[in-house]
């Protein structure tokens, strides 16, 4: 299993994509509002010294995951 840091920083470098490639500006915001979400996710981990924690361990990883679909796309 990855790291919740691995994890975030890879959900954001997606999200950073979706909206590269969104059509509509509702999606694009969407998506570049999920990517700055996440983002903070990675620098929250980091500064608390969390990267090792793993997606499931009862942070909410995938939990995450499922919650923060897009619904657009």
């Amino acid at each position: 299993m990855q790291s919740n840091t691995a994890f975030y920083s890879r959900r954001a470098v997606q999200e950073e994509l979706r909206a590269l490639g969104a059509v509509g500006d509702v999606a694009r915001e969407r998506h570049a509002k999920l990517a700055r979400t996440f983002r903070e996710r990675v620098q929250s981990h980091e500064s608390s010294n969390h990267g090792s924690s793993q997606p499931g361990d009862g942070e909410g990883g995938e939990v995450l995951n499922e919650e923060w679909r897009c619904g657009l796309c």
